[in-house]
């Protein structure tokens, strides 16, 4: 192999070290996005799930049978944790 091959060689090695940092960072980009959208999102949706339940807990046995819903049925879903749907 002569001096312009062995350049040309290593160039390309170099490129693809080069595309393959750039992929890697541009996951870790889309990653690090996804995560401060989802992660507000998912506290809002607890904070708002946690709410409903106890909110479901303190209702009288006249709503809850208007609501169609029996007080045994309320009280265990208001004492589901707020992270479960």
């Amino acid at each position: 192999m002569n001096q312009k091959e062995i350049k040309t060689m290593a160039q390309i090695v170099h490129h693809h070290f080069a595309d393959a940092a750039l992929r890697i960072a541009h996951g870790i980009w889309n990653m690090v996005c996804t995560a401060a959208v989802a992660v507000p999102e998912t506290l809002v949706a607890w904070q708002e799930r946690s709410e409903t339940r106890a909110a479901l807990y303190d209702l009288d046995d006249r709503l809850l049978r208007d609501m169609g819903i029996d007080r045994a049925v309320a009280h265990e879903e208001a004492r589901r944790p707020f992270w479960k749907a």
